[in-house]
């Protein structure tokens, strides 16, 4: 099904549905990370061109959610305040690749839970920038990669099964 774009603090929204709405809210948010549930947050971003996004460094400094904004993620995903301080609320398709911040684009990410985290998701973050503004890589497929399954994505730009240690050592060389 898709979701037609819309209209959100003055910016024109197009929201991903590479991933069917028909998932149902998890019981227990922190049982079934890291995967956000789509049907919450689907992802979004801004109808940015590529040299827009390459004008913005991608030095992984995300513009900060704001509380309010942070506990209305945590409430729709069903956690309860104590869970959510190992978590961070995350962009889905971070900004430096056009990443919007409506709640449809944010989501809580595991700080180390798990081997899938907030440092595997920003080295294939800052990857993809870099891809994308070497023109290796499609504006729209980093976006819909992010928002469809960003650990599937992981996988194939890092060609490898687990997230690499150091990986962000690695990136910034290749920049």
């Amino acid at each position: 099904m898709a979701i037609p774009a819309y209209s959100e603090q003055g910016h024109s929204v197009q929201p991903f549905s590479a991933v069917s709405a028909q998932s149902q809210r998890p019981k227990a948010y922190e049982d079934t990370g890291p995967e956000p549930d789509h049907a919450l947050t689907p992802g979004s971003a801004l109808p940015l061109s590529v040299a827009e996004v390459c004008q913005r460094t991608d030095d992984d400094l995300d513009p900060p959610v704001p509380p309010a904004q942070q506990h209305a993620v945590f409430r729709a995903y069903r956690m309860s305040e104590r869970a959510s301080k190992a978590y961070q609320v995350d962009y889905l398709i971070n900004p430096q690749v056009g990443g919007d911040n409506t709640l449809r684009n944010l989501w809580p990410e595991p700080y180390h839970a798990t081997v899938w985290n907030a440092t595997a998701k920003d080295a294939l973050e800052t990857r993809l920038h870099g891809m994308v503004c070497r023109g290796q890589l499609d504006l729209s497929t980093a976006q819909r990669e992010l928002a469809s399954d960003w650990i599937a994505a992981y996988k194939k730009y890092f060609h490898t099964p687990r997230p690499v240690q150091t990986v962000a050592v690695i990136q910034r060389a290749e920049q």
